[in-house]
């Protein structure tokens, strides 16, 4: 994304006023680069930057900047030279426009406008030399602006020095210096002269010897002593320029406060975000664990499940070969209970003969009584009869004993059967016991897979509640380190300011000490001066005096001609 910046600089007495873009919003160190590399580029070969304005739409004032905090896509800098002589000139601040290396004039954001960060103006590109509306701040950065009483110009006129110096030594603002004034602005200005010389000096500025230089008093002063005049204004716009630096280093701390507590607020900021994010995170990791262990439970329960299918299985095939062998026993029940059946009918069958013969006996013994005759032969068929019933009631009893032994067979048979039932009705209960733990399994498995899909929804949104989680974490990380590398920059250009202000005062004061000389000298000289024009007045005198006195008239030469 393009940061694009405005920045004004004065080339050759001509205001020029640049688009410079950047890749994102850039450091100090990166917007002097720039800056320099573009206006050499421009027609200022070996430009360097003293020091840089921003202005601020919704005051509508301009201020140093310190720091890139202070900057926002198209905002309007100011960059003024270091080491130009010449004054800036007050003329407005043309529309911007692209360097010239690229050939294409752009049109500047309306003054005042609020920018969308998330849209970037539209620029349009001017056809047939028609010139965009001026769109610059209508006011001048402070450096720039018409130099009131106390400013200090770098090349004045004499008489604009002489003005300067005198407003300053006048610390009341009564209109004329007095003799504590001047005293205390020699130690400020810490003019390497002794107090004693100091009020000398005073004493010649104060012509009229009413213990006040006034204005007038001060331009003769001024032009006897030509250096010292010159080493006070120096000394006084000195101490102004360095109360501009310190002013701005002291700027600079308080920037470099509001950044520490921004960075603070961004730290804090961060480890609440940083904390929060870690709490969602550890809740996800709980619900994955959850999942983790209720799958767990379902594998579980599907090989116990799996394990069951096949018990039931073969409990299946055990109850089948028992329902088998029940049969097999019930057959034989069934077939021991046909013989027994049989026995019974064949008793029945010779109890039916037995009577029969019991009732052809009896029919015998009635015809033997009847039938006399009849009665050996009767006789002899009773005795058969008899005979036969023997052997029937022989095969009555072999027919019970067969029947004792299929009772036997049948009773052993029942019990047999028994157990048999008993296993069946256990492998069945078995069985059933398999299917209820089966259909038992089957609905704890729906609701594991129902609190899966629960937990996994959960899961689904958590993890959506991650996504600002993250982006608020990232971002306040962005912050602080944003934040952090703001502050240690600003921390760095205090430390250039501070470095900037020592070079400052190690200048001056090689400065001083170099008219330390040149002001004794002058003072020297000009009291070598004074001494000989008081004695010089004095002969004069004296010479008048004796003429006088002798009656001698003698026409005086002019003052300075000499004899």
């Amino acid at each position: 994304m393009s940061f694009t910046i405005l920045v004004a600089a004065d080339i050759r007495q001509d205001k020029i006023n640049l688009e410079l873009s950047f890749a994102g919003v850039p450091s100090m160190m990166e917007l002097y680069q720039k800056i320099e590399s573009t206006f050499s580029a421009e027609g200022a070969p070996g430009f360097r930057i003293d020091r840089v304005q921003v202005f601020d739409a919704p005051t509508g004032s301009w201020s140093d900047l310190s720091s890139a905090v202070q900057l926002s896509e198209y905002k309007q800098l100011y960059a003024f030279q270091r080491d130009v002589v010449a004054a800036e000139t007050q003329k407005p601040i043309p529309p911007a426009r692209k360097p010239a290396s690229t050939g294409f004039s752009f049109a500047a954001p309306t003054p005042y406008q609020q920018f969308d960060p998330a849209s970037k103006p539209l620029a349009t590109r001017s056809f047939g030399g028609a010139s965009p509306t001026s769109i610059v701040p209508e006011t001048l950065p402070m450096s720039m602006r018409a130099a009131p009483q106390t400013a200090f110009p770098a090349d004045p006129s004499d008489d604009v020095k002489v003005r300067l110096v005198f407003d300053e030594l006048d610390m009341n603002k009564n209109g004329v210096i007095e003799k504590e004034e001047w005293k205390k602005m020699f130690k400020v200005l810490r003019v390497p002269l002794s107090q004693a010389t100091a009020e000398d000096l005073f004493s010649r500025a104060d012509a009229d010897h009413d213990g006040v230089a006034n204005r007038p008093d001060f331009s003769n002063f001024a032009e006897h002593y030509p250096v010292l005049v010159d080493s006070l204004y120096v000394r006084i716009q000195s101490n102004a320029e360095e109360k501009r630096r310190l002013k701005i280093v002291e700027d600079h701390r308080q920037l470099i406060d509001e950044l520490q507590r921004r960075e603070r607020s961004a730290t804090s900021h961060h480890k609440v975000a940083f904390e929060e994010l870690r709490a969602a995170e550890l809740a996800m990791r709980a619900l994955d664990q959850d999942t983790q262990i209720k799958n767990a439970e379902i594998e579980d329960k599907r090989a116990e499940m799996l394990q069951l299918g096949e018990d039931m299985t073969e409990a299946q095939r055990e109850r089948t070969r028992r329902e088998r062998t029940v049969a097999g026993a019930r057959e034989r029940e069934r077939q021991a209970q046909m013989v027994v059946e049989g026995a019974r009918n064949d008793i029945e069958d010779q109890k039916g003969r037995i009577k029969a013969k019991e009732d052809a006996i009896d029919v015998s013994r009635e015809r033997a009584r009847e039938l006399e005759a009849l009665l050996a032969e009767a006789k002899r068929d009773v005795d058969r009869g008899l005979i036969e019933l023997g052997q029937h009631n022989d095969d009555l009893e072999e027919l019970r004993t067969r029947e004792k032994e299929a009772m036997v067979q049948h009773e052993q048979t029942q019990r047999a059967v028994e157990p048999l039932m008993v296993l069946l009705r256990e492998q069945e209960s078995e069985v059933t016991r398999m299917a209820e733990r089966e259909s038992q399994l089957e609905g704890m498995i729906e609701t594991l897979e129902q609190e899966i899909g629960r937990v996994q929804q959960k899961m689904a949104n958590a993890d959506q509640d991650l996504i600002p989680l993250r982006e608020r974490e990232a971002h306040t990380k962005s912050v602080h380190q944003q934040a952090q590398s703001e502050l240690d920059e600003a921390r760095s250009g205090l430390r250039q300011l501070e470095q900037d202000v020592e070079d400052f005062r190690e200048h001056r004061r090689e400065v001083e000490d170099k008219e330390h000389r040149l002001l004794e000298e002058e003072v020297r000289l000009r009291e070598q001066r004074y001494n000989l024009e008081e004695r010089e007045g004095t002969h004069h005198a004296e010479k008048h005096r004796h003429f006088a006195e002798t009656g001698r008239l003698q026409t005086a030469p002019s003052y300075g001609t000499g004899y």
